[in-house]
């Protein structure tokens, strides 16, 4: 993977980013509810300025309508352009925020799939597939309550203290107090219940991940009969997620209880504090009539206050999903990473040393040469370093020392996706996306045509059995091919491996799952994919590897022999013989 996505993994920092992409959009939709402010402020003034007009008014009443007409028609010209504006926010805000959660989740999702085979291993991929969709919402709703809540109620504020300011600067400084001792409280708590949501969510995607886990291994559920045992389990898991949970709303319970006396302390002092400046003419009745009025946005910042702490917990939930984008890459393209070419496939080992996260080595010092078209075979016993020797010809891990070549290319020197493009490897527990069979297959050439599919599919001798399923090609094969056997699972593998025509052949066990006719009629298919491309064959049942051209084998981690089959048995000391004579005598390696 080309690490070119080095996106900032500080939340404020990392919204910016995405903010940027559309700042115009971003600035009018924010503009647009400036005039949410100017009406929460404005039209309490607007009724103290009639109400002081009318008790002004020297004249008959009959005359009065015509006296208020120019303040009425300007009033309504304002609140026409403040609703003007509120459409012109809707119509922004209905491409805008989509646009920003798809940036988000395409990033995401693009970041995830850079990570090494060693990352998928270790994290459930339930929890993967939360943080992927939770964190766009998330993200979104943060930005969402800043542009139409918190911005605008804030700017509220200020303009309603310079218009009753005008009337009583004490009255002024009193609700300017009171809005920065009520969000000075607020914002104070804000930090652990940040951390609580974190802790929380952090738990409810651990939970969510192992109820996938058990989802994906049903089978192995009702083969067990561990239907008790697998609720008991995950009742278990609903308990650590339920106790952070309570502590978490508790604690919110506990920041509405203080925001709400407050409020209700701070606004009837404002009302016992305006009546007393009007009864001692300090102001008029309409000053009162405005300073009472602004009740109503008293309650506005009430609300705030509530929704400070759930965006709060958005805050910790974002916070929690970027921890994606805290663990870097462990496998990366070099910077100018070309691309490969292989056209004689050797390949080549010159003093690789490699060890799994400060175990000890796998291999060490370890030198060995793979000729351009040579059908080689790995032997040992389960763990013994077969699979290993394979993936770092994949480069899913990076090694600790030494090169490994393909065609005198250090592999670590080029592009992954280059490198995985010319081997096709047929695994021994092929999983299938959950799709039609037309697009497996077609998944190892996404630019081949039905008829080069389905002649692959012919080849590998998968085209009979599809051809029987429901829909044919169009079938769906079901989350990692459940509705289908696991012998038509590998001929589907096979029928891609044929498509794609690398020129570097990796077989594991890949007729494992096929019964002996079968089996018989897809090693003539493999024969003739075999041909004319470097082959490895890592074996289990040591019957497959007679015909190869070398053989490897391995034990504890290390090649401790190697040559051909008869060179190999004819030597009854040999590693090789010995797992030889166990199959012989069918006991199992």
């Amino acid at each position: 993977m080309n690490s070119k996505l080095n996106l900032p993994t500080n939340l404020w920092s990392f919204l910016w980013y995405f903010i940027k992409k559309q700042k115009k959009s971003f600035i009018i939709a924010t503009f647009a509810m400036f005039a949410w402010s100017l009406e929460e402020s404005c039209y309490p003034y607007f009724i103290k300025l009639i109400v002081d007009k009318i008790g002004a008014y020297p004249g008959h009443k009959d005359q009065l309508f015509s006296y208020l007409t120019p303040t009425l028609i300007l009033s309504a010209v304002v609140f026409l352009f403040i609703q003007v504006n509120y459409r012109v926010f809707d119509v922004i805000a209905s491409k805008l925020y989509p646009k920003f959660m798809v940036d988000i989740r395409g990033y995401i999702h693009e970041y995830i799939l850079g990570h090494s085979h060693e990352y998928f291993s270790n994290n459930f991929s339930g929890t993967i597939s939360t943080r992927i969709f939770k964190m766009p919402e998330a993200a979104q709703r943060i930005v969402d309550l800043f542009i139409t809540l918190f911005f605008p109620v804030t700017l509220s504020i200020i303009i309603s203290c310079i218009f009753v300011a005008i009337s009583d600067p004490l009255l002024a400084l009193i609700i300017l107090v009171w809005f920065l001792l009520y969000m000075g409280v607020t914002l104070s708590f804000s930090g652990k219940s940040s951390r609580l949501s974190v802790a929380h969510s952090k738990i409810l995607n651990a939970l969510n991940g192992k109820a996938l886990d058990c989802l994906n291994n049903i089978i192995n559920v009702k083969i067990f009969s561990n239907h008790a045992f697998e609720k008991k389990y995950f009742q278990q898991q609903q308990g650590e997620e339920l106790s952070s949970f309570i502590i978490a709303m508790r604690f919110n319970a506990f920041i509405k209880l203080v925001q709400s006396m407050i409020t209700v302390v701070f606004s009837f002092a404002t009302i016992f504090i305006s009546i007393y400046c009007y009864k001692n003419s300090i102001i008029s009745l309409g000053d009162l009539t405005m300073i009472l009025s602004y009740q109503s946005l008293i309650k506005i910042v009430w609300f705030m206050g509530m929704e400070t702490v759930p965006f709060f917990d958005l805050v910790g939930n974002c916070k929690e999903a970027l921890t994606i984008l805290n663990k870097p890459h462990d496998v990366v393209d070099i910077k100018n990473a070309k691309e490969m070419v292989v056209q004689k496939g050797e390949i080549e080992f010159s003093n690789v040393t490699f060890n799994y996260a400060r175990n000890e080595n796998v291999f060490k010092n370890k030198s060995i040469k793979i000729e351009p078209l040579q059908k080689v075979g790995l032997a040992g016993f389960s763990g013994s370093g077969k699979s290993t020797f394979v993936n770092l010809i994949l480069r899913y891990f990076d090694i600790s020392k030494g090169n490994i070549y393909i065609d005198g290319q250090d592999i670590a020197k080029v592009k992954q996706d280059s490198l995985r493009r010319n081997i096709s490897i047929i695994p021994q527990d092929s999983l299938l996306f959950h799709r039609t069979i037309m697009e497996n297959i077609r998944y190892g050439r996404p630019e081949a045509s039905d008829l080069e599919v389905i002649e692959a599919a012919k080849q590998a001798h998968a085209h009979e059995f599809i051809m029987k399923m429901p829909d044919g090609y169009n079938s769906l094969a079901g989350e990692r091919g459940i509705k289908i056997s696991g012998g038509q699972r590998q001929r589907i593998a096979i029928s891609r491996a044929i498509l794609k025509n690398a020129p570097i052949l990796i077989l594991d066990e890949a007729t494992s799952s096929l019964d002996s006719i079968t089996e018989a009629e897809i090693q003539i298919s493999l024969r003739s994919l075999m041909k004319g491309k470097t082959v490895i064959v890592v074996a289990h049942r040591l019957s497959t590897l007679i015909d190869m051209d070398r053989i490897f084998v391995f034990d504890k981690g290390s090649i401790v022999e190697s040559g051909t089959h008869g060179e190999l048995i004819s030597n009854r000391s040999t590693h090789y013989a010995r797992l030889w004579g166990m199959q012989s005598d069918n006991l199992v390696i």
